[in-house]
C-alpha cells in the first residue's frame, strides 16, 4: 500500500472532533438543594445517565467517517508483492513494452495476453505517481513505427499512451532495438536507481535480436521482466512452407512442402491449399503429437509458364492468427532440352544408351507427353547442331548425357564445355561395351586417368555425401539401395572436383566439377544390369536425371520470399530500371500502390510490412514478378526464456522474473470490473458513502427513540 500524500495524514487528528463534541456538549447534572430523601436517588440516577455515551456506534461511525475521509484524501495506492517500485531515493525508469504478434495468443473469446499486459503496464504507470521526487518514466515499444516517450516526471502521459492501446500495425519485431533505446535512456538520467521494466510473453524468440552484453556497462541498472502468464502455452502453427527454388520445368509435376508443429497440445490438423480464392487440395486430417514437427506435401499437374503463389492454411485454426496460414511463390519454365550423345550404330547395342535414352524421354510417349525436349545424337550429328549453319529447330541444351567411348574431335569438346559454361549439365556414363569407355578432352577436367572398368568380388553401393543436399532427399534415396557390380575407378582427382557420392569401400562414385554457371558430372558406374541395378530400381536414377535437368535450368529470377519487416532490395529480372509500378497484396485488406524504381529497385526495398503474395505489375497489369511474406517461423515457438539465459543475455544478475497471479475468466468476476474493486481509493469512497448512510440512519433512529421517551 503507498500514499500519495502522505503528509495528508495529518488530518487523523480530525478523527478527535466527534468524542470532544460529545465531551463538550453534554449536560450537566443538576444540583438540588436539599430535596425529599425519597428524590434523592432519581437525581444522582439522571446525573450519571447524563455523563455516559448514550450511542456508542453512532460515535464510532462519526469517527471512522472523519478517518477514513482523511486517508481518502492522501491518496492510497496499492501493488501486488514486486509490482512497484519502493525506494526511498529517486528512481529512473523505463517501460519497455513488447507489442509484437505472439501476444495476440488468445485467452479466451475476447481476452488476449496483449489486453491483460496494457492494463498491467497501465497500472504500474499509475503506481509511478508514488515514487520519490525527482523519480522519471518512460516508454519504449517494441514497434519501430511507434515513437518512445523519452524519461518525464508525469506519469500519466506514459499511462495515456498505454491506455491507447498498440499499434493496429503488426509486427514480428524482437526486443533488441526497444532495449538498445532504453540503455540509451538510461545512461543519461541523473536518478541513482536505474530501472527497465519489460512487460512482454518472455518466450525465447524475444531476445533474439538483443546483443550480449547490453547492460553490462550500465551502472546501477536491475532489469524487472513481467511476463504475461504463468501458465504454459499451446500452438499449432504452419513453421514453413516451401516450393522449387530454381526455374521448375512446365512438364513436371510441382511439389510443395509444410511444416506443421504442435508445441503443448497433441492436435488432429488438416491442412488447405489455395491459390487466390481457389481451393486446390484439401489434405485428410493429420495426427501430430506435442513437441512434434510434421512434413506434409501436396502434388499439383504440371503447369504451364509462368509466376504462381500459394497460401498453406490450417483447418481449424488455433489461438494465434499469423502463424495459421504461409504462403509461397514459384517461377515455372519451360521443358529441358536434352542431348543423348552416343557413337553410330550404339542405339541397339549399347544397353547403356538404350537405357538413358528410355529414362530420359520414354519412346513409347508422345512428344507431347515427353518431359524434355530430347534430341539423340552422335558425333556427326553434334557437328552440324554445333556448327554456324545448325537447324534452327535444334537449340542449345540445358542437359547433355555423353556415353564413354564416343570420340569427339577438340571443336566438339570446346562446344560441350560452351554449354557447360552457358549454365548446362555434362553428365559422363560409362558405355556397356569397350569397358566403358573413356572421355578424352573431358575427363581430364576431373581426373587424370581412369582405370578399366572392375568387376567387384562383392556388391557395393553408393551413399551421399552428408554434406550435400540430396543426402536428405528422400526421391534420390533409392540409389543408394541399388547394388553396383561394376565400375570405373578415376585416378590423379582434381582438387576442385567435388565427391557427391561414394561407394561403401569410400571409392568414389560420383564426382562434380564446377564449370562456368554449369558444371561436369562423373557417374562411375552405368545403369546396364550388368554393372549395377541403377536401371532396375530406376526411380531413384530417374530422379536424380530430373533433378540435374531441372537445375540446369537456373535460378528463379522473378520470385523471391521474405520475412515481414525484412529489407527487401532483391533485383527481378525484367524489371523496369526507372519507372512506377503497382503493387497488390492479395493477402492484406489494403488497396494496391504505386512506387517508385531507381535502378529496377524502390529506394527503400520492396514493401514487407504485410504477410501474403504480392503481385510488381506494370504494363497494363503485366506481372513481371512475385513474392511471397511470412512471419519468421520462431515467432511460432512460445516457450519461455528462463532468468539464466536473461542474465546471459543482459550481461547483469540483476534480472528477476515476475509471474502474474492467475485469476479466474473474466466472465465471473465482471462485478469486480464494474465496481473497480482493484484501486483501494474506489474501495474507501464506497465505504465512506456506505458509512455515511449508516450513521444519517442511526442518527434518526436516535431522534426518534428520544420523542418516543
Amino acid at each position: 500500500m503507498h500514499l500519495l500524500a502522505p503528509t495528508l495524514l495529518v488530518g487523523l487528528i480530525a478523527a478527535a472532533v466527534p468524542l470532544v463534541v460529545h465531551l463538550l456538549l453534554r449536560p450537566r447534572p443538576r444540583r438540588v438543594i436539599f430535596p425529599p430523601l425519597t428524590m434523592l436517588a432519581t437525581a444522582l440516577a439522571s446525573g450519571q445517565r447524563a455523563q455516559r455515551i448514550r450511542n456508542v456506534w453512532l460515535l464510532l461511525l462519526r469517527t471512522l467517517l472523519v478517518a477514513g475521509l482523511v486517508f481518502l484524501l492522501a491518496g492510497p495506492t496499492c501493488s501486488r508483492r514486486g509490482g512497484g517500485i519502493v525506494r526511498r531515493e529517486p528512481v529512473a525508469c523505463v517501460v519497455v513494452f513488447d507489442d509484437s504478434w505472439s501476444l495476440r495468443y488468445a485467452l479466451d473469446a475476447r481476452t488476449t495476453l496483449l489486453d491483460r499486459q496494457l492494463r498491467r503496464a497501465a497500472a504500474f504507470a499509475q503506481q509511478a505517481r508514488t515514487w520519490p521526487q525527482p523519480s522519471q518514466i518512460g516508454l519504449v515499444w517494441t514497434d519501430p513505427t511507434r515513437d518512445p516517450i523519452p524519461l518525464t516526471a508525469d506519469p500519466g502521459v506514459v499511462g495515456d499512451a498505454l491506455r491507447t492501446g498498440p499499434s493496429p500495425h503488426p509486427h514480428a519485431a524482437g526486443l533488441g532495438a526497444a532495449m538498445r533505446q532504453a540503455a540509451a535512456m538510461l545512461q543519461l538520467a541523473r536518478q541513482p536507481h536505474r530501472r527497465i521494466v519489460v512487460f512482454t510473453d518472455n518466450a525465447r524468440h524475444a531476445w533474439r535480436d538483443v546483443p550480449p552484453g547490453l547492460l553490462a556497462g550500465l551502472e546501477g541498472a536491475t532489469v524487472s521482466v513481467r511476463q504475461a502468464t504463468s501458465q504454459p502455452r499451446s500452438n499449432l502453427a504452419i513453421t514453413g512452407v516451401s516450393a522449387p527454388r530454381g526455374l521448375h520445368p512446365q512438364s513436371l509435376p510441382l511439389r510443395l512442402s509444410a511444416q506443421i508443429r504442435a508445441d503443448g497440445i497433441d492436435a488432429d490438423c488438416r491442412l488447405v491449399l489455395r491459390e487466390g480464392g481457389a481451393v486446390l487440395q484439401r489434405l485428410q486430417p493429420q495426427r501430430i503429437s506435442a513437441g512434434d514437427t510434421l512434413d506434409v506435401s501436396f502434388v499439383l499437374p504440371p503447369r504451364a509458364p509462368g509466376l504462381y503463389g500459394f497460401a498453406v492454411e490450417l483447418d481449424p485454426p488455433d489461438r494465434l492468427g499469423y502463424d495459421q496460414r504461409r504462403y509461397v511463390v514459384c517461377q515455372v519454365g519451360r521443358r529441358p532440352r536434352a542431348w543423348l550423345v552416343r557413337q553410330p550404330g550404339d542405339a541397339t547395342t549399347d544397353l547403356t544408351a538404350l537405357l538413358m535414352h528410355n529414362l530420359i524421354a520414354p519412346e513409347t510417349l508422345p512428344d507431347s507427353a515427353q518431359r524434355v525436349e530430347f534430341h539423340e545424337l552422335t558425333p556427326a550429328d553434334l557437328a552440324t547442331v554445333t556448327g554456324a549453319d545448325h537447324p534452327p529447330n535444334v537449340k542449345p541444351p540445358d542437359f547433355v548425357v555423353l556415353i564413354g567411348g564416343v570420340e569427339l574431335n577438340e571443336t566438339q569438346r570446346r562446344a560441350l564445355l560452351t554449354f557447360a559454361e552457358r549454365g548446362a549439365t555434362v553428365l559422363l556414363v560409362p558405355g556397356s561395351i569397350a569397358d566403358g569407355g573413356d572421355w578424352p578432352g573431358l575427363r581430364r577436367l576431373i581426373a587424370r586417368s581412369v582405370q578399366p572398368a572392375e568387376q567387384l568380388d562383392a556388391v557395393t553401393s553408393l551413399t551421399w555425401s552428408p554434406a550435400h543436399p540430396w543426402a536428405h532427399d528422400e526421391l534420390l534415396a533409392e540409389m543408394t539401395r541399388a547394388a553396383v557390380r561394376r565400375r570405373i575407378v578415376p585416378t590423379g582427382i582434381e582438387d576442385v572436383v567435388a565427391v557427391l557420392a561414394r561407394y561403401t569401400d569410400r571409392r568414389p562414385a560420383i564426382l562434380e566439377r564446377s564449370w562456368g554457371r554449369g558444371r561436369v558430372v562423373l557417374l562411375t558406374t552405368s545403369p546396364d544390369p550388368a554393372w549395377s541395378e541403377l536401371g532396375v530400381r530406376a526411380a531413384g536414377l530417374l530422379s536424380w536425371l530430373y533433378r540435374l535437368m531441372t537445375e540446369s535450368l537456373g535460378p528463379a529470377d522473378r520470385i523471391a520470399g521474405f520475412r515481414v519487416g525484412e529489407v527487401a532490395r532483391t533485383a527481378f529480372a525484367g524489371m523496369p530500371g526507372n519507372a512506377t509500378v503497382r503493387l497488390e497484396n492479395s493477402a492484406a485488406d489494403q488497396r494496391s500502390r504505386s512506387i517508385r524504381l531507381v535502378e529496377g529497385v524502390p529506394r527503400a526495398g520492396w514493401p514487407t510490412d504485410q504477410p501474403g503474395i504480392v503481385s510488381v505489375r506494370y504494363a497494363r497489369d503485366h506481372t513481371a514478378a512475385m513474392y511471397a511474406v511470412n512471419w519468421p517461423p520462431e515467432e511460432s515457438r512460445l516457450a519461455p526464456a528462463s532468468i539464466q539465459q536473461l542474465r546471459q543475455v543482459l550481461g547483469t544478475e540483476a534480472v528477476e522474473i515476475e509471474l502474474p497471479h492467475e485469476t479466474r475468466p473474466a466472465g465471473k468476476r465482471w462485478w469486480r470490473r464494474l465496481l473497480g474493486l482493484r484501486d483501494p481509493a474506489r474501495v474507501l469512497a464506497f465505504g465512506l458513502m456506505a458509512m455515511l448512510l449508516l450513521e444519517t440512519w442511526a442518527a434518526r433512529a436516535r431522534r426518534g427513540a428520544a420523542v418516543e421517551r
